[in-house]
């Protein structure tokens, strides 16, 4: 495909603002880097690259042939605070770095070298339509354990600091190096993936001015030009990629261009004259009858106005149809209107990408919809509450369709257990953890002594940390809940309370007072697994409600400082209506949130349970 940066770029700014490297390189290339360029600027990619790093682990940067950065995920600390800013290792990196361009200059598909710092980088071309426009590096990361006397040796050699130097050796992440070539396959597609959108943007930008051009020819030249006019449209309509044809105020058609014809099955001379719609735009996709009246092509030539369609078809000579994007442009000589100028292309292979697209997006909706079902399957049974206690309210929302937040209610041994959860992450991940954590309670409980809550905890501390494997050094992932735990016994004249980095809130004729939890979480990495939990014991009346609350609410950004809902409001909150009914409170609550929310997007899982005892 031919290019003009212009058009790209806009004629103003054609060629001031790019690299000096650029200005002995052809219209081709300049055209693809300024495509490529433009949009790996975007924050919508840089921030893809970002995820993506937070996701694998490795850093992640597009670099083109004159060493500018043109997206790029973040740095790991050992290099930009110590390879780079040392000069012995200094050395190193950039003798690393011309290896690898040496490597990729010499025409490999994929290069992977260690440096002499010890550490791994990896890089690829991409290439845009047979040029070499970039390059795509990942680095910074080690495919096996540092043979950490190595790093030490080498920051005595080269007078680093040495504990700063190996606590920033710590953060590098290892690879398995199986697992390189498919996430280099992977960034790689990405950004040729890119690149084809700004090259399909170029493609409808060239058609757009192909067609301003044809109708300026035909509005402004002079009937004593017009042979020359048609002779250059001729040529224009030959030279593109897409079919173009024109009708007049009739809808007759009165040119076509050679791609047309090819793709309509039709010879010039069967399509010159007659009527468009009715030949070959008169059935929709589903084979139901398309009125002339109805079409947006009729309405171009008729009423003056320009469309961009993309889910109708045309169907060619041996009746058989094709899916097609156009554009229908009315046509005007001065003042009058003379008819319309349409340009279409197959894309039939897109609509056939966006479908699966769309099965692939439904089967994964449908699986988070039964997961959600499976989540709110293990939510206990409101009745339990309710013939257990004086009064209460659940107000459980999870941000999306599954979530992190979960509570549990049960008897134990002769008494009332009630547990709430905020687990690590929201949606799938959360929802996953909340499972893990159902099942490490179910176990608690068999192993525990029935009114024990700290020792109940504990134990579920330790058959989550050890399950996800974070009670080992080793550890890749830190995961775990905070929890709030209520024991009421039999005689409900006290309530034994345990909080996880959780805390229990308590009303009293409308004073607040907050009891404070341990100050440990459940499950984290760097948790001892013997971690011990302090039990409050609180004596009933019956003046008390009992409140218990994830981060949900506190959390919320909302009201014209754009600030959070805060420990401090939600405390005014449940002394301002601690006279309601409890099962009452519950909307009072959910509606001074969402005042507070505003246009605000839900930030987390919203959990709120209270109660009174007797």
């Amino acid at each position: 495909m031919s290019g003009d940066i212009r058009v790209v770029k806009g004629e103003a700014e054609a060629l001031p603002d790019l690299p000096d490297f650029l200005q002995d390189k052809s219209e081709k290339f300049r055209t693809n880097y300024v495509l490529l360029r433009s949009l790996l600027e975007t924050e919508g990619v840089n921030r893809i690259l970002r995820d993506f790093n937070a996701m694998v682990g490795v850093s992640v940067a597009i670099i083109d042939l004159d060493a500018n950065v043109l997206a790029s995920s973040k740095w790991q600390r050992l290099c930009t605070d110590f390879h780079r800013a040392y000069p012995g290792t200094c050395e190193r990196c950039i003798e690393s770095d011309t290896e690898l361009a040496n490597e990729l200059e010499s025409g490999a598909e994929f290069t992977m070298y260690g440096c002499r710092n010890g550490l791994v980088d990896c890089a690829s071309p991409i290439i845009i339509e047979g040029e070499h426009v970039a390059n795509l590096f990942i680095g910074q990361f080690l495919i096996k354990q540092p043979d950490r006397s190595f790093f030490e040796q080498q920051a005595n050699t080269f007078g680093l600091p040495v504990a700063d130097y190996m606590g920033a050796l710590d953060e590098v992440p290892v690879v398995d190096e199986a697992r390189i070539p498919p996430i280099m396959g992977f960034l790689v597609h990405f950004a040729n993936l890119v690149a084809s959108m700004g090259l399909e943007k170029l493609r409808s930008l060239q058609i757009e001015e192909t067609a301003r051009q044809s109708l300026e020819i035909q509005v402004e030249e002079r009937t004593a030009e017009l042979r020359q006019a048609e002779e250059r449209s001729r040529l224009l309509l030959e030279s593109v990629g897409e079919g173009v044809f024109g009708v007049d105020l009739k809808g007759r058609i009165t040119f076509v261009n050679p791609q047309a014809e090819a793709m309509l099955g039709y010879r010039a001379e069967e399509l010159i004259g007659e009527l468009a719609h009715p030949l070959f735009h008169h059935t929709r996709s589903d084979g139901s009858n398309y009125p002339v009246h109805e079409c947006w092509m009729f309405k171009s030539f008729t009423f003056g106005e320009s469309y961009r369609i993309d889910d109708e078809v045309l169907w060619r000579k041996d009746g058989t149809p094709y899916e097609i994007e156009y554009h229908s442009t009315p046509v005007r000589r001065g003042e009058e209107l003379v008819g319309a100028v349409i340009s279409f292309i197959d894309i039939s292979l897109r609509k056939e990408a966006e479908r699966q697209l769309t099965n692939a997006y439904g089967v994964i909706t449908g699986s988070i919809t039964y997961a959600g079902r499976i989540q709110r399957s293990i939510l206990p049974d409101d009745s339990l509450l309710a013939e257990n206690l004086a009064d209460h309210f659940v107000l459980w929302i999870p941000r999306d369709v599954v979530g992190g937040d979960m509570y549990w209610c049960r008897q134990w041994g002769d008494g009332l257990l009630i547990l709430l959860g905020d687990c690590t992450g929201h949606g799938v991940p959360g929802a996953f953890m909340t499972l893990i954590t159902n099942g490490a309670l179910r176990i608690a409980e068999k192993e525990v002594m029935p009114g024990d809550v700290a020792d109940l905890i504990s134990r579920m501390h330790q058959i989550i940390q050890t399950g996800l494997g974070q009670h080992k050094d080793t550890s890749e992932s830190d995961d775990g809940l905070d929890m709030g735990a209520c024991f009421i016994p039999a005689d409900k004249a006290k309530l034994f309370f345990v909080g996880a980095r959780f805390e229990l809130f308590v009303t009293e004729k409308g004073h607040v007072r907050v009891v404070k939890g341990t100050r440990k979480g459940i499950g984290y990495c760097g948790i001892s697994a013997d971690q011990k939990y302090e039990t409050v014991e609180i004596d009933v009346c019956d003046d008390q409600t009992f409140y218990m609350s994830t981060d949900g609410i506190v959390d919320q950004i909302g009201g014209e400082r754009r600030r959070s809902f805060g420990k401090k409001r939600f405390t005014q909150l449940l002394a301002d209506i601690f006279d309601q009914p409890v099962a009452d409170q519950k909307a009072s609550i959910e509606q001074a949130v969402l005042a507070f929310q505003g246009e605000e997007s839900r930030r987390d899982d919203v959990s709120v349970i209270g109660f009174k005892v007797g």
